[in-house]
């Protein structure tokens, strides 16, 4: 099964820490040059506790996944 990658990030929240995943950048084939274009700053709502926080290009990290992203996955940026 392929591999999808997705830049994440985790929530700020004190207790929840949930890992979010924020935009998906594709199947994984190598590629090198993930955070092309990235956002410098921006506000993104925890899909578990719903608290919004703002958070910088340092707070996203590459995670892979088995899924593809679902029918309406949408980035915030």
């Amino acid at each position: 099964m392929a591999k999808h990658i997705y830049l994440a990030l985790n929530c700020k929240t004190p207790g929840c820490r949930t890992m979010n995943l924020v935009k998906y950048i594709g199947p994984d084939s190598g590629q090198s040059d993930i955070m092309a274009n990235p956002p410098t700053g921006f506000v993104f709502e925890c899909g578990r506790c719903g608290r919004s926080h703002p958070y910088q290009i340092d707070d996203l990290f590459p995670t892979k996944t088995d899924s593809a992203p679902p029918m309406g996955f949408e980035s915030p940026f």
